[in-house]
């Protein structure tokens, strides 16, 4: 197996990426359903969601003899079946590598570790892998994406429609495109919905070449084959990414494509499942989007993004606090913005960030219901409350954004597998 160096020096000059619609972008249906993409935190390589109804596929115990420069991937696995093009010599079975092979399947940080088999694409920008998952489809989708290479692709669909689709570059806009030259924040931080923040320099470099969490260092050099150590590994990014569908939005099956496509554990489930706040809100994949947060250190729960082409009532409050009383949404977390009532109705012309209100509970008794919010603060939305809306996630369709550079970028690497 040959490496070539990764060159950091032609990516120092490069432009700043932005997102511009493809000429290419289906034009999605209007449906009643959300498609919001998270990151996990750095070092995590599975997920974080309730089981019932999960299933994850991690590469081990299968058929076959997984090598180092990787044999022929059996096509019978546990989220269902896999079919490949243009040839079957296009996936490749593979033993631990720089590039690949998570250390655990949990949705803790790993660090360290010997890694384990997974599945890859073949040096072919045409090699493209569909799971096809059983009859009735997926509401969550998350899988460990590992060494990202430019021209990977992601898609997912519904049947034979897409339904959402991201690329090394939109990964890229989010993490940066090199490790930060002031490691490991200067590049700036993410924040999870739980209010953590997380350097994007420690989302570059494979986990295995780590020995702490979180790390002090970067990822050190890793063998391959009995060769090595190299450290290109360090220049790419490694994240576990999760995919929540809900309302009437569902996969049926996800397709890797591009060269070099490197990934592990991934995961699906037949449930609607929640965020945990361990994870980072990226954005909605259809339409406009509402974040909601909870406004307060002290309250608990989470809420997926809502997104929608058209306007729709907004998603029922699934956050708590002791001692408080739910009294509506703020665009300002202390209250001075413009504020949303439970249900209330909104256009989605825009991305919004919403915020919990809370005021005591009443000492006279009783104390006050999550749907009664105070009519005078939230008259501005012009909703009436007395109706108890519940939240109903609003039409949908795909704006699927991609990234371009104003400047040639060099491959992130080259190599031959």
């Amino acid at each position: 197996m040959n490496f070539r160096p990764f060159v950091l020096a032609a990516l120092a000059t490069t432009a700043s990426l932005v997102f511009v619609p493809l000429a290419s972008t289906p034009a999605y249906a209007t449906t009643s359903g959300g498609i919001a993409l998270y990151l996990s935190g750095p070092l995590v390589q599975g997920a974080e969601i309730d089981s019932e109804g999960t299933l994850t596929e991690n590469f081990n115990g299968l058929g076959g003899s997984p090598t180092s420069g990787g044999s022929d991937c059996p096509t019978s696995l546990a989220v269902g079946t896999l079919s490949i093009a243009p040839s079957t010599s296009a996936c490749k079975y593979r033993l631990p590598g720089i590039y690949g092979g998570a250390g655990a399947t949990n949705s803790s940080p790993f660090f360290g570790g010997d890694g384990s088999n997974y599945f890859g694409t073949y040096s072919s920008s045409d090699a493209a892998l569909t799971f096809t998952f059983p009859a009735g489809g997926v509401k969550y989708v998350g899988f460990w994406w590992s060494g990202g290479n430019r021209g990977n692709v992601v898609t997912f669909y519904d049947g034979a429609t897409e339904i959402a689709s991201l690329d090394t570059l939109a990964l890229e806009e989010i993490l940066g495109n090199a490790p930060p030259s002031s490691w490991p924040s200067g590049n700036g931080s993410l924040t999870s919905m739980g209010g953590t923040d997380y350097p994007k320099g420690h989302y570059f470099g494979n986990p295995r070449g780590y020995t702490e969490y979180p790390p002090l260092s970067q990822s050190v050099g890793l063998t391959q084959g009995g060769d090595g150590p190299y450290t290109e590994h360090r220049g790419v990014l490694y994240a576990y990414i999760n995919l929540f569908l809900t309302g009437d939005q569902t996969a049926t099956s996800v397709t890797f494509s591009g060269n070099g496509f490197e990934f592990d554990n991934l995961t699906t489930s037949t449930l609607e499942q929640t965020p945990a706040t361990s994870l980072v809100f990226v954005k909605g994949l259809i339409g406009k989007t509402v974040q909601f947060l909870p406004g307060a250190a002290d309250a608990t729960g989470s809420m997926v993004a809502q997104a929608s082409t058209t306007a729709a009532n907004l998603s029922a409050n699934r956050y708590q606090r002791s001692g408080y009383v739910f009294t509506g949404w703020n665009t300002a977390e202390d209250g001075t913005g413009t504020p949303y009532g439970e249900g209330a109705n909104f256009d989605f012309a825009t991305d919004l960030t919403l915020y919990a209100q809370w005021e005591l509970e009443s000492s006279s008794g009783g104390g006050g219901s999550s749907e009664d919010p105070d009519s005078t603060q939230l008259a501005a939305t012009g909703v009436d409350y007395s109706l108890g809306l519940l939240a109903a996630m609003g039409s949908l369709g795909l704006g699927v954004a991609a990234i371009s550079a104003s400047t040639a970028l060099a491959r992130r690497r080259s190599r031959s597998v």
